[in-house]
C-alpha cells in the first residue's frame, strides 16, 4: 500500500511544525513549503493525496493557489484543506465554493488535523 503524500503550504514555521508534526504522526509522507509560489509549483508538480493550505502566504496568496489548482485540473486535483486565521462565514463559503474540500479555523487541534485529513486522503477509512 502506497503511502499518502500531502503538500503542506504554509509560511507560519510554527504552525507548519505542528502540522507537518501531526502528518508524521499520522504515517503520512509530506512536502512543506513557506512560499505560495512554490508551493504552486509543487503543487503542479507532485501527485499529492491533498493540500493543506493557508491563504496568506508570501509571493502569491492561498486564494491564487485554489484558483489555480481548480482551472488547471478541473475536478482532478487533490483534495485542499484551507487552513485559515480568518473566521469569516463568508470566506469559508468562498474557499469552498472555489474547491476546497475543508476551511478550519486556526488555531486547530491535532485531533482536528488528523481526522480531516484522514477523511480526505482516505475516505473509505472508518474514523
Amino acid at each position: 500500500m502506497t503511502v499518502p503524500s500531502i503538500l503542506v503550504i504554509e509560511d507560519d514555521p510554527d504552525i507548519a511544525r505542528v502540522i507537518t508534526t501531526i502528518l508524521r504522526f499520522e504515517g503520512y509522507d509530506f512536502t512543506h513549503e513557506r512560499d505560495g509560489q512554490l508551493g504552486l509549483d509543487q503543487a503542479r508538480q507532485g501527485s499529492w493525496s491533498a493540500v493543506i493550505l493557508d491563504l496568506g502566504l508570501p509571493t502569491i496568496s492561498g486564494w491564487e493557489i485554489l484558483d489555480a489548482l481548480r482551472s488547471e485540473f478541473d475536478d482532478t486535483h487533490p483534495p485542499v484543506i484551507i487552513i485559515s486565521a480568518t473566521a469569516e462565514a463568508t470566506l469559508r463559503e468562498d474557499a469552498l465554493s472555489r474547491g476546497a474540500a475543508e476551511y478550519l479555523v486556526k488555531p486547530v487541534t491535532a485531533d482536528v488535523v488528523a481526522r480531516v485529513v484522514r477523511q480526505h486522503v482516505i475516505p473509505d477509512r472508518e474514523l
